[in-house]
C-alpha cells in the first residue's frame, strides 16, 4: 500500500507540472518601413522631434542630442503581466558634444514619459517605443 501512495502523489504532482502551461508570447511589432529620422513635425497635436529604428549598439544624434540602444532583453518565459511579461531595451541618451549621459534606463513598450531624473537638457519629456527582441531593434519616437 506504501508504494501505491508513492505513485499516486508522484503522478499528481507530475500530472500538475505538466498541466501548468505558460502564455503564449505576446506578438512582437513589425518593422517599420519608413522612418523620419531627425525631422521635427507636429502630428495629432504632439511634436515629434525623431523617430527611428536602432538595433544594440546603434546610435544617431542630431549634433546636440545622442540616443543609442545599450541592449534589448526577451521577455520572460511564463510570466503572465507586469515588467517581465514584456521584453525590454536599455536607451542611453546623451549630449553629443561630449558623451555626457543624460539618460539611461531600461524601458517596456509603449508611450512613456521620461524618469525624473533625466536631464532637463534632452528637450523632450516623452517617447514611444516598440521593442522587437527577437530580430533585435526598437522602434523609438521622440515627443514633445
Amino acid at each position: 500500500m506504501r508504494r501505491a501512495e508513492k505513485v499516486f502523489v508522484m503522478s499528481t504532482i507530475l500530472v500538475t507540472a505538466l498541466s501548468c502551461q505558460c502564455p503564449p508570447e505576446k506578438p512582437q511589432p513589425e518593422r517599420p518601413e519608413n522612418v523620419s529620422g531627425w525631422q521635427s513635425r507636429d502630428e495629432h497635436g504632439t511634436r515629434l522631434l525623431g523617430e527611428f529604428v536602432l538595433g544594440v549598439g546603434d546610435s544617431v544624434n542630431n549634433g546636440t542630442l545622442g540616443v543609442s540602444v545599450v541592449a534589448i532583453s526577451p521577455p520572460r518565459p511564463c510570466s503572465h503581466e507586469g515588467w517581465y511579461a514584456y521584453p525590454n531595451a536599455v536607451i542611453r541618451f546623451y549630449r553629443y558634444s561630449d558623451s555626457k549621459v543624460l539618460c539611461e534606463h531600461a524601458w517596456i513598450p509603449g508611450s512613456l514619459v521620461l524618469k525624473p531624473d533625466c536631464d532637463a537638457e534632452l528637450g523632450f519629456t516623452n517617447m514611444s517605443l516598440a521593442i522587437n527582441s527577437n530580430e533585435g531593434w526598437v522602434h523609438l519616437r521622440l515627443l514633445q
